[in-house]
């Protein structure tokens, strides 16, 4: 085993405090387990479900930056499945693969994905053509941290870091997803990853901090989306709604009586605009007989700073009706044989779809608007600025072919913006431009606009994400 590699951390008298409010949770989680045997090769695909390593210090690692957070009058993160899933396939990766070490070649960032090829360390892909594959948002970033054996220890370290702090307290981010990996033949044995992002069009829920029980069903709602809409609604587990009432960021919230877990949802409205968001925790039965629950929220708290998260989708479930009582029949002629239900169609929502999501600079993407209003003029930008005006036809379909020469490497959103009665209509998709990524030469289909990105729009991937801080 090499020599032990120390980097000296400030605790802070507020990383203190939060130690004070964790040691019963620390004190019993078990025992590190060991990296799962599975092997990651190349670039991630985003079909992978990397099994959690220890769920408890992944939990442990959510709940307090959001503590840190709600001590800065931030709004709190919502923890996010593919965020997730894209922090434990690098977590475990690092662990596999062993890095950094001594053979890392210069310019070398444990960020980037890495293979082992003849002992070193081979970059395969950056950490913008990873995070793409797993989620789509407008924007992301990472904090990365090696060998402490908490995560307590390893929150303190980030705290400790200006630029790993400003990740963790960035409004910026409205979502985050944690990894843990543990390899007892690697340098630095524990290896912790937090992920952090935003996605367009989706407003989170956050209950009790995104605390993952509750033993009191009076909590804490945080709701994103103060500046889009301007009413809101809600019910528990599928039940009856509220009445809508003027939009708030922060209310407190009564959840349904019974012990288990619980699903809090709310509806938010501007005009012709709606859309849905919800969150769950499990109450704890404590034995004690509750109120039922109510529909209406209790006195509105002082508003936090400008929301930035994510909500995950609902889980609804719906409350059982009561049967009725059968009635006698009154006719006496023969029934007739059983109508057929006919189906309401639904209306397909509007999306914008990408021929691909990553690639080279230099390459052609084509875009595709579905299920938007017919015959009906469609701006489009890229990271807000915008770039071409076109009109849907009859179908409500809108295509053309974006040319990515001369456009830096980064994150890019690309933005298709109408109007439905006077209503803002949006609907987004994401792509990465990577000198890792394959280039894409034009389709040659004659027919379709050509519109060149320009120059300057880029989100700088670069800030995304900072050194990692190593503790042994």
């Amino acid at each position: 085993m090499k020599a032990p590699r120390l980097i000296p951390i400030v605790i802070t008298f507020l990383s203190l405090a939060l130690i004070a409010n964790f040691d019963t949770l620390i004190s019993t989680i078990t025992a590190a387990q060991e990296v799962p045997q599975i092997t990651y090769v190349g670039c991630a695909t985003g079909n992978e479900i990397p099994p959690p390593v220890n769920t408890d210090y992944e939990q442990a690692i959510v709940e307090l930056t959001n503590q840190l957070r709600d001590s800065l009058g931030l709004p709190p993160l919502k923890r996010q499945n593919d965020l997730d899933r894209a922090a434990r396939y690098h977590a475990i990766d690092l662990a596999q693969d062993d890095y950094p070490d001594d053979t890392r070649t210069p310019n070398f960032s444990p960020h980037h994905s890495h293979d082992r090829v003849n002992g070193e360390l081979v970059q395969v892909c950056t950490f913008g053509d990873r995070i793409i594959m797993f989620y789509n948002g407008r924007t992301a970033g990472e904090n990365l941290a090696y060998g402490y054996t908490s995560p307590q220890a390893a929150v303190d370290g980030w705290i400790g870091s200006p630029g790993h702090y400003d990740n963790m307290t960035s409004t910026g981010y409205w979502e985050i997803g944690t990894g843990y990996a543990y390899n007892r033949d690697a340098y630095y044995r524990n290896y912790w990853s937090q992920n952090f992002g935003r996605r367009s069009g989706v407003f989170p829920v956050v209950i009790n901090l995104e605390a993952a029980t509750t033993e009191n069903s009076t909590v804490d709602l945080y709701i994103y989306g103060s500046d889009n809409w301007d009413e809101m609604r809600l019910r528990n587990d599928g039940g009856t709604w509220s009445d809508w009432q003027p939009f708030q960021s922060e209310l407190t919230w009564k959840l349904g009586s019974q012990g288990g877990e619980r699903t809090v949802e709310v509806e938010m409205r501007r005009g012709d605009n709606t859309t849905s968001s919800s969150d769950t925790i499990f109450l704890v039965s404590t034995g004690e007989p509750t109120t039922e629950p109510t529909t209406e929220p209790t006195a509105e708290p002082s508003p936090t700073t400008e929301p930035t998260t994510e909500p995950t989708e609902p889980t609804v479930t719906t409350e059982p009706t009561e049967p009725t009582e059968p009635t006698e029949p009154t006719a006496t002629t023969e029934p007739t044989a059983e109508p057929t239900p006919t189906e309401t169609a639904v209306p397909a929502e509007p999306a914008v779809r990408l021929s691909h999501n990553r690639g080279a600079p230099g390459s052609f993407i084509t875009v595709w608007g579905d299920n938007f209003p017919a015959d009906q003029e469609v701006v489009v930008l890229v990271n807000g600025t915008p770039i071409y005006t076109g009109t849907t036809n009859a179908a409500g379909t809108i295509e053309f072919v974006l040319n990515t020469t001369g456009a830096e490497a980064g994150f890019y959103t690309v933005t298709l913006r109408t109007e439905v009665n006077t209503a803002a209509l949006e609907e987004h998709a994401t792509f990465v431009l990577s000198s890792m990524a394959p280039q894409y030469p034009q389709d040659g289909n004659s027919n379709t606009d050509v519109i060149s990105v320009p120059g300057g729009l880029a989100a700088d991937i670069q800030r995304a994400y900072l050194p990692y801080v190593a503790r042994q």
